[in-house]
């Protein structure tokens, strides 16, 4: 038996949400059409309330309600700067309290043959100038081919500007096997020995 057209686009469009497998848009689609009609109007309401009252921060381009997000306007952050890749990785700092900076969300993977793009180099200055302010700042991308170039960049920049930078250590996750390292990853892991 077909499913109705309007049922198709609904998961369609649900499968758009990263991370989302067809199964699970059949079931979020499924739950809206079985679920009490209040509950379903609830999160559909929540959801246009999100998409028009919440922007990105000015400044590091977290989620925000206002110009600037409560990170960035909390006076007692230490003097540090990390770098990182999404909302994501900023949530999994904070939630887990070990960072007390701020932070600057910079969504680009550079590459080798980097062509300047408008967006990616005002993206760019605009990070200079703002990383200009900190004692230190510290590049959290995900050590992937793309993430290790794109922080060459970045560190290159940040030498050029005289700031001061470093980088998360690569070592081994605990609870892994040897066996199982990739050589860069044992490599780091050797290079970031401690006493």
């Amino acid at each position: 038996m077909d499913r109705l057209e309007i049922i198709e686009e609904a998961i369609d469009t649900v499968r758009k949400i990263d991370g989302v497998s067809k199964k699970q848009a059949e079931r979020i689609v499924d739950w809206f059409l079985k679920t009490d009609s209040k509950d379903s109007a609830k999160v559909i309401t929540m959801l246009k309330k999100m998409i028009t009252d919440i922007s990105h921060c000015e400044i590091c381009g977290y989620f925000t309600q206002q110009t600037l997000c409560q990170i960035c306007l909390d006076p007692d952050r230490e003097n540090q700067l990390m770098i990182i890749e999404n909302h994501n990785n900023l949530e999994k700092f904070e939630n887990n309290r070990f960072f007390k900076g701020k932070y600057f969300i910079f969504p680009y993977s550079l590459d080798q043959e980097f062509v300047s793009n408008e967006e990616i180099e005002q993206k760019i200055n605009k990070l200079v100038e703002y990383a200009k302010d900190f004692d230190e700042v510290i590049l959290a991308i995900s050590p992937t081919l793309a993430g290790e170039i794109t922080m060459e960049i970045l560190k290159r920049v940040f030498i050029k500007n005289e700031i001061n930078c470093s980088q998360l250590a690569i070592g081994l996750p605990i609870g892994s096997s040897v066996d199982y390292m990739d050589h860069i990853t044992l490599k780091q892991a050797l290079k970031n020995r401690t006493n």
